[in-house]
């Protein structure tokens, strides 16, 4: 699938002339810890870059992204074996990553999930790229959607962890 990402143009244009380069956000703790995010649309990573970026010094790339070892937290047998896992992590090792990264709270996600990446090294290493969706009770939905069970409000977020998962890269242009 094609994933887009939205950064400084600097770290952009590595990210395009780099092929093992891999714009990291190691100090994510609320989202899905380390690792460079991908938007599932165009229009989502064109929101973050206005929330977030100086869009005058800012670009978007997009990538082709294999979901073949991903860590799909949309799939209900991964997520319980996901807590079976955090059950056996002494909680001392999410609070010493979380006060590593400056986290205000030993329960965000990115903290967890690096938790789990480090405690079980071993396993957590097939999945080069994890998989969710994240429910923005702000974003507009769409009219015709109003009175359905369906929304938009949903986004599928992608955080490759390493670039194994990233294909062709390009700019996007407007």
């Amino acid at each position: 699938m094609t994933g887009f990402h939205a950064n400084s143009i600097a770290e952009c244009e590595r990210f395009l002339t780099e092929k093992t380069y891999i714009i990291s956000s190691e100090n994510d703790t609320d989202y899905l810890g380390r690792g460079m995010y991908f938007w599932e649309h165009k229009s989502s990573a064109e929101w973050w870059q206005k929330k977030k970026k100086d869009v005058s010094n800012s670009m978007i790339v997009s990538a082709e992204l294999s979901l073949k070892n991903a860590l799909d937290l949309t799939d209900d047998d991964i997520c319980d074996k996901m807590n079976k896992m955090i059950a056996y992590i002494d909680k001392s090792i999410i609070r010493k990553i979380g006060r590593e990264r400056n986290s205000k709270s030993k329960d965000a996600m990115g903290v967890i999930l690096d938790s789990l990446f480090e405690a079980f090294s071993a396993q957590m290493s097939k999945f080069d790229i994890v998989k969710a969706v994240k429910h923005y009770d702000g974003k507009k939905e769409a009219d015709f959607l109003a009175s359905s069970p369906f929304t938009t409000k949903s986004v599928l977020i992608l955080c490759a962890k390493t670039a194994a998962p990233i294909g062709a890269r390009e700019k996007v242009y407007e």
